[in-house]
């Protein structure tokens, strides 16, 4: 008698030790394999019976992974997701509970962005597409200014509210580990932020203009901190061609001194950028006023 009492509480111990621990596809491989059909059956129903059993008594478990814990180790399904409509989001493959935290109304049933709780709408934050076919994980066609702007969005949800785990899917497996597609999504953002720092030192040479738009009176024009460069020159209005698209905006630039690109240059005409072959003036503006009609 004495052994079969010790023997059924060291089984409740361990019972205890394995409904505590994440119960992974790992394990129910190996309980499947080793173990008779109905013995295996049992156990997985055991299992999950005193997981319940324990959460009803305030004792938290990591055994299904679905989350309802909140703990940051679970990973969930998209059918899993979706049963916590108004409560959790995913973003890039991570999920967050929405139920607190700064502008935690707008994901409540009648709130404005309620239609991102239960999926992963990745896609949806960069390009505004809030129907069915534009809340998706896919982020097929994103250049790497969308992936930077996408970055932003996931970084923001780790800062205001509850990381709760992974979604298996795109952007990551079933054992939480990063896919293929994930391994893009971070090589998009390094050349991105590679394409951002170059962008902010085209700034510096090339100051973006001030600009107002009105019905009868729009314009542009420089001073010696539009764009937020502050600098010792005024400079005048310029479309700046950077591309082959076509598409331009209105730069400052230097009308003496060397080129903006070769600022150590001795050997100048004293035009500053003005011989500039990606600069084009604007209609109808005087080519040496700081100010130009739109």
């Amino acid at each position: 008698m004495g052994t079969l009492s010790f023997t059924l509480s060291i089984a409740f111990v361990a019972c205890i030790v394995m409904c505590s621990l994440q119960y992974s596809t790992e394990v129910s491989e190996v309980i499947n394999h080793y173990l008779p059909s109905p013995v295996s059956l049992l156990l997985h129903n055991a299992w999950s019976s005193f997981g319940k059993a324990l959460a009803s008594f305030g004792i938290a478990s990591l055994s299904s992974g679905n989350g309802n814990q909140g703990s940051s180790k679970s990973i969930l399904t998209k059918d899993e997701l979706q049963g916590f409509k108004h409560k959790y989001l995913a973003i890039v493959g991570e999920i967050f509970d929405v139920t607190k935290g700064k502008g935690s109304t707008y994901y409540e049933k009648e709130g404005h962005y309620n239609f991102f709780t239960g999926i992963d709408g990745t896609k949806a934050f960069v390009t505004g597409d809030f129907t069915e076919n534009g809340l998706t994980d896919d982020i097929t066609g994103l250049d790497p200014s969308g992936i930077r702007s996408l970055e932003d969005w996931r970084l923001m949800y780790h800062k205001e509210y509850k990381y709760i785990g992974k979604l298996i899917g795109r952007f990551y497996d079933a054992n939480g580990k990063e896919t293929e597609q994930m391994l893009k999504y971070k090589a998009m953002l390094k050349e991105g932020a590679a394409k951002k720092q170059a962008e902010e030192e085209i700034k510096k040479l090339y100051p973006p203009c001030n600009s107002e738009f009105k019905n009868q009176a729009s314009r542009v024009w420089c001073s010696d901190r539009s764009g937020g460069i502050q600098r010792a020159w005024i400079g005048v209005p310029r479309k700046l061609f950077t591309g082959s698209s076509g598409e331009f905006r209105c730069a400052c630039i230097r009308t003496t001194g060397p080129p903006s690109s070769n600022l150590d240059s001795t050997t100048h005409n004293n035009k500053g950028d003005l011989d500039n072959p990606n600069l084009r003036e604007y209609d109808n503006c005087d080519p040496a006023s700081h100010t130009c009609p739109l």
